[in-house]
């Protein structure tokens, strides 16, 4: 493994909601290309608002990042937050909202990436609040992170492992909008026949409340060009919920695409 290489950030795995960004590279060796998230690498479905697109030259990384509503369950009409019953599925609280317009400075290599968030427009006063959902017992809000002003961030890992025949497997430590995680995200993970994806992460309480973050995904069956291109399965947060127990926050369905064999493996 070279633990000073530039092209780290290379990864051909898109998701639909969360994990690590899209990285495609456009120039290999000198780390030059693309990035690309829906959610940050922590986040499963409906649970953030947040997305980015930057650019990565070298070791470092430039991206503009934004929210896009429909991400989350609903938002207040208005100016004013509204109170909701909690949704039984898709859960409408514990989640992570972002500033209408932010920029983030990273610099990354294979074992650990440092960076760090500014605000640049919140739009506050003119766009939609998140709801409020009580707790059924103390009567007070449910938490959400609602991000503003600046942030610093790193993400320590034990990159490119080989894990159940896994080249892209790692666990790791982060913070990230003053949230701490820790958790394991392991890519074409093989027993026997049987080839899936699956990734857990655990959100520290602070910001919001304690949850676990567990998805399970099936890599497609079909053989030849479609084999491993596509993956989809269940994507299951636990946490607090408004009855004041543990149980689950959401269940919905994950997926993501495998867009080509863009890394060479032998960099690392």
């Amino acid at each position: 493994m070279n633990l000073s290489s530039l092209d780290y950030y290379v990864n051909p795995y898109f998701q639909a909601f969360g994990g690590d960004p899209l990285g495609i590279p456009l120039a290999y060796g000198a780390g030059v290309g693309l990035t690309v998230g829906f959610g940050t690498p922590y986040s499963g479905p409906m649970e953030t608002d947040f997305v980015s697109g930057g650019l990565h030259l070298a070791l470092f990384n430039v991206s503009v990042t934004s929210h896009v509503k429909e991400f989350v369950l609903k938002y207040s009409s208005g100016s004013n937050q509204e109170i909701e019953s909690p949704n039984s599925w898709l859960g409408n609280w514990n989640n992570l909202f972002t500033p209408h317009l932010g920029i983030d400075f990273a610099m990354e290599l294979p074992v650990i990436r440092v960076s760090y968030f500014a605000t640049i427009d919140t739009l506050d006063g003119i766009n939609d609040p998140p709801i409020i959902v009580l707790n059924e017992v103390t009567g007070e809000p449910m938490r959400n992170n609602i991000v503003r002003g600046q942030h610093f961030g790193f993400e320590i890992r034990t990159p490119n492992l080989i894990f159940y025949n896994s080249t892209r497997a790692k666990f790791y430590f982060a913070k990230q909008f003053g949230e701490y995680h820790l958790g394991y995200v392991g890519r074409e993970m093989k027993i026997d026949d049987f080839i899936f994806d699956f990734r857990m992460d655990a959100t520290f309480p602070g910001k919001r409340d304690f949850q676990i973050l567990t998805e399970l995904y099936l890599d497609s069956p079909w053989p030849g060009f479609a084999n491993k291109a596509f993956g989809f399965g269940p994507s299951i947060r636990f946490g607090s919920t408004p009855n004041n127990n543990f149980g689950i926050i959401s269940a919905f369905i994950n997926a993501r695409i495998k867009v080509g064999d863009f890394f060479d493996k032998s960099i690392y």
